[in-house]
């Protein structure tokens, strides 16, 4: 699938302009790269996955519009959560490893006919995570740690990896009503 038409990413900055502290958030542009369609593919795969889980939150419009009807017979509290750099700090071979037996065991995915294989699943996100080549001015780099922001996936395997770790703990710690 690699052609002449595949590019390395492109690095570039964006501000944080909706946070009380100035920052910054790096993107990798990944238009045309040449894991474009393999990420496009993983994308495919998990996005009704993703979209089904009830814990997961598009932005905090998307909480309004949940909260807006409910009603609770006794206090309630909401509690929230925030990463710094999620992203960049995914650990590959441990997302790998989590991702592909959390598929497996929670929604059987591999052995679904027509559907991709577990090592061949594995082999997708091992290329998405250690061929991140990109270019800055005229240097040349390769993202060691995590994955692109500005790849199409990203997103859809954060989402499912935090859900993966959530189910994880939770399975662990089951709910208790302490009161």
């Amino acid at each position: 699938f690699p052609s002449h038409d595949n590019k390395p990413g492109k690095f570039k900055i964006l501000g944080k302009i909706h946070k009380d502290k100035f920052d910054i958030r790096p993107i990798i542009s990944c238009t045309d790269h040449p894991t474009a369609k393999i990420c496009d593919v993983i994308d495919q795969l998990l996005k009704p996955i993703v979209n089904s889980i009830k814990t997961i939150l598009k932005d905090s419009q998307h909480l309004l519009q949940i909260a807006n009807n409910k009603r609770f017979s006794k206090k309630q509290f909401i509690y929230s959560a925030d990463f710094i750099s999620l992203y960049t700090k995914i650990k590959p071979m441990h997302a790998i490893k989590l991702l592909t037996d959390f598929l497996e065991k929670e929604y059987n995915l591999f052995s679904i006919q027509g559907h991709i294989s577990k090592s061949a699943f594995a082999a997708f996100l091992k290329i998405i995570f250690e061929c991140n080549i990109f270019t800055f001015e005229e240097f040349w780099f390769i993202q060691l740690i995590g994955i692109p922001m500005g790849c199409i996936c990203g997103p859809t395997l954060a989402n499912m990896f935090l859900y993966a770790l959530e189910k994880q703990y939770l399975d662990r710690h089951p709910y208790r009503d302490w009161e």
